[in-house]
């Protein structure tokens, strides 16, 4: 038995490895972290598993071959996710949470209780299907002080539903971030989630990137089916993120079919019931941030008694922007942080500990911005602690 289960885990192994490396370096130095860390605590944990051995052989074998599929382009069926895919995944989020239990099996007797992360890891499945829907209500008063980039909790309430006081207007957005359509977020879900955003009557719907995975990009038919609803709104843009520009023209395609008008550095004046406001849609970018930032926004004076917002998809950029230049810019690509403690009341998830702004508001060099939580996510492994966000943003100043 274990013969056949380690020639079949080092088969399905090497499929993945040819598989990565056919897709490029980035994703065979990401899997190969992936797979050194989870074959790592497989073994750690292997102490425990005697009763349940060939469930746990299988499951290596499933994961591994799973992994062959999700980096080449090609939707399954939704139900081929759910049966493979799904399972897979809980796998390998509760492999990465059992890091404890692989250290402490060196010890006499280890540590009880090795299925708790398994149970985590499906609970975060459960979670990663079901996003909360409130309104968030945003006040734009100027920042106190142009000081560094730090979270500033108290200009947002957060309601599951929220009535504007008598007298009082707002500017309703909705925004849609890092849906991802791939295993977890098929293209008739995200469908399902743009009409209700749409049926939210906002005045603009606005779109920071990251559109598909790599299942997702070998037609445009998938997200552009996802975004159909939005067609025929008069103010719904969108810009670019990290993984677009894996398939550009795919995502410009399914971006034009539904309607959205793409922004690359570009600023869009706009007439709104609230007065004037200039949109901002800044092209993703890993190098020479800050002076491509001041580019853009040396090109473009601001309007005197106009609000101004900012698409920008990695909020590790804000401390990038010139001084005073965004009345709020929105973000998204950290997902909320994906793994963290969000889901008990605590505000901690695991990028505070790099400094990289995971989540909600934040303020800094006169500048303020909202970190959305992600529509949807890559699905390395799970969301662990952390909700997606399916929100109304209501603007007031």
């Amino acid at each position: 038995m274990e013969t056949f289960a380690l020639a079949s885990v080092l088969g399905a192994s090497v499929a993945v490895g040819r598989a990565a490396l056919q897709r490029g370096p980035f994703y065979a130095r990401f899997l190969a972290m992936l797979f050194t860390v989870h074959i790592a605590i497989s073994v750690g944990i292997y102490p425990y598993v005697s009763p349940l051995e060939p469930l746990f052989w299988g499951l290596q074998v499933l994961t591994l071959g799973y992994l062959t599929t999700v980096i080449t382009p090609g939707m399954w069926p939704r139900l081929a996710y759910r049966l493979v895919g799904w399972p897979a995944h809980i796998f390998m989020a509760g492999t990465l949470l059992a890091f404890p239990w692989a250290l402490a099996s060196v010890w006499p007797g280890g540590l009880p209780g090795v299925a708790l992360p398994y149970a985590i890891a499906a609970l975060g499945l459960y979670r990663s299907h079901h996003n909360p829907k409130e309104t968030v209500a945003i006040d734009l008063r100027p920042p106190a002080d142009p000081g560094a980039v730090r979270r500033e909790a108290e200009i947002v309430a957060r309601q599951r539903r929220f009535r504007p006081r008598p007298g009082e207007r707002a500017l309703r957005v909705v925004q849609i971030t890092d849906p991802h359509v791939g295993p977890f977020m098929s293209a008739e879900r995200l469908a399902t989630i743009c009409a209700e955003a749409r049926a939210q009557e906002p005045d603009l719907i606005l779109l920071t990137g990251d559109y598909l995975t790599v299942p997702s990009q070998d037609h445009p038919r998938h997200l552009a089916q996802g975004l159909a609803p939005l067609r025929g709104h008069p103010h719904v843009y969108a810009i670019f993120g990290n993984h677009d520009h894996e398939s550009p023209a795919l995502v410009k395609a399914a971006l034009r079919e539904a309607g959205v008008r793409l922004l690359s550095d570009e600023v869009v004046p706009l007439d709104t019931h609230m007065g004037p406001v200039d949109l901002v849609g800044l092209e993703h970018r890993w190098r020479n941030r800050a002076e491509a930032y001041a580019r853009v926004f040396a090109g473009a004076p601001r309007r005197p008694g106009a609000l101004r917002l900012v698409l920008l998809h990695d909020p590790s950029g804000f401390g990038l922007l010139p001084p005073g230049e965004a009345d709020l810019v929105l973000a998204g690509h950290t997902h909320g942080g994906q793994f963290g403690l969000l889901a008990w009341g605590i505000n901690w998830t695991l990028l505070r500990m790099v400094g990289i702004p995971d989540h909600g508001p934040w303020v800094g060099r006169g500048n303020r911005m909202y970190v959305h939580r992600g529509t949807g996510f890559y699905g390395f492994p799970l969301r662990i602690g952390v909700h997606g966000e399916e929100s109304l943003l209501d603007l007031r100043w």
